[in-house]
């Protein structure tokens, strides 16, 4: 039986969670017709004697290994395992996943019947079950994993949606598809290569969507030294791709019923609509302690309910429990206010709480800098204003005005 999908998994050392990884695949993808790719970037542990024999066992004449003599990183991993890919389809998967029932189908049905589709990419979640990645949007400023820490069964997340970017560690799409549009940049080190691909998918004229039927655990960023080359990473990006997205965080936003906000920082940030906050705050009203925790569990952009509980707890003498609520309002509307008003409870912080009372001096300290003069401002203005966006023009001009007038009246 031929082969319909190729997946592909790089791999450096990490024996544990390779094996994890492979066990899960044979376990959830019974009777799927595919082939698995591994290619070892010169791995120094247990890999090089294990894999083989796992990978025989598991998949018999399906299974490939490649060997690289040295790390090579991720993408001249994967094209390399793409040249020889025997299916018309590559699935790209990293090693620190486990998957679930009917994880690749729905990716494989969506490509084929959906014309109109370049790629397609899985609902992650970390162990908790909170999301990890639903899709990659954009800020004016970076790059971010949209709802990040949602519920990984809350409404926004379990919709399909087109979006600009996805993640490589869970990536489908046409083996054709993947070498007309140049396969991944070597250039990068271990990040930004799959927003750079996908980015230029995008010219294909057909759409990159996230298939939420398809669900995957992602440990995330298990790699050695996964994160030492971001600075130079995000170089590179700007440098090859800063003209290919457009903002759209807001834009996902809108549409699932959020209000976007600009930070003090001048970063774009989402809130629970006014009606939603007064909905919830009346729902909860005189319920528990537990209810209260639930409801906002439910409602990671709950603002006022954290700020209510958090009043609540500190009042009571729960001062690990007020601390955290404080500090996630600050980290969610990243306002100075916010931050000094979790600073007020430096004195009651436990070792576990030091992290954030530093991070909100980091914060803080971020934030004069920024507002100390316009120039920043400006400059995210400008930027803002080549999108054509008129939502975000006006939200970005009215917060310059406003940091005009307060620099003007001497206000800090």
């Amino acid at each position: 039986m031929p082969f319909t999908c190729s997946i592909i998994i790089p791999v450096f050392n990490q024996w544990a969670l390779t094996r994890q990884c492979l066990l899960s695949l044979k376990q959830h993808t019974q009777g799927q017709a595919y082939e698995v790719i591994v290619v070892d970037n010169g791995s120094c542990d247990a890999t090089r004697e294990a894999l083989p024999g796992l990978g025989q066992e598991l998949f018999a004449q399906a299974f490939v290994l490649q060997r690289l003599a040295e790390n090579r990183n991720f993408a001249p991993a994967c094209n390399l395992a793409a040249r020889t890919a025997r299916a018309p389809f590559l699935f790209f998967l990293n090693n620190d996943t486990l998957l679930f029932d009917n994880c690749l189908l729905p990716l494989l049905k969506a490509l084929q019947e959906e014309q109109d589709l370049v790629a397609v990419g899985s609902r992650l979640l970390y162990p908790d079950q909170s999301v990890q990645h639903v899709g990659i949007a954009f800020t004016p400023k970076a790059l971010t994993h949209l709802y990040r820490f949602f519920p990984g069964n809350h409404p926004v997340v379990l919709k399909q949606r087109t979006v600009q970017a996805l993640t490589a560690a869970a990536l489908l799409l046409a083996k054709d598809d993947f070498w007309q549009y140049g396969g991944f940049c070597e250039e990068y080190r271990n990040g930004f290569e799959d927003v750079d691909f996908c980015l230029r998918l995008k010219q294909s004229g057909r759409k990159l969507k996230l298939i939420p039927s398809s669900a995957l655990c992602h440990l995330e960023s298990q790699s050695q030294g996964r994160k030492d080359c971001d600075a130079a990473n995000a170089a590179l990006f700007q440098a090859r791709c800063g003209d290919d997205f457009y903002p759209d965080y807001h834009l996902h936003g809108l549409r699932d019923g959020f209000v976007p906000f600009l930070t003090e920082s001048f970063d774009l940030a989402l809130a629970l609509s006014e009606a939603d906050e007064e909905r919830l705050l009346r729902e909860t009203e005189q319920r528990s302690p537990e209810a209260w925790k639930r409801a906002i569990q439910s409602n990671p952009l709950w603002i006022a309910g954290r700020r209510v509980f958090a009043e609540c707890a500190e009042q009571q003498g729960n001062y690990a429990l007020a601390i955290s609520l404080f500090a996630e309002v600050a980290f969610l509307r990243q306002r100075k206010s916010d931050y000094l008003r979790l600073l007020a409870l430096e004195d009651h912080a436990l070792g576990d709480n030091q992290r954030l009372f530093d991070r909100a001096h980091q914060e803080i300290r971020r934030i004069d800098d920024i507002r100390k003069d316009l120039s920043y401002a400006k400059a995210v203005f400008r930027q803002v204003q080549k999108s054509h966006d008129r939502f975000l023009c006006r939200l970005y001009e009215q917060e310059l005005l406003s940091l005009q007038r307060q620099l003007a009246g001497g206000v800090s």
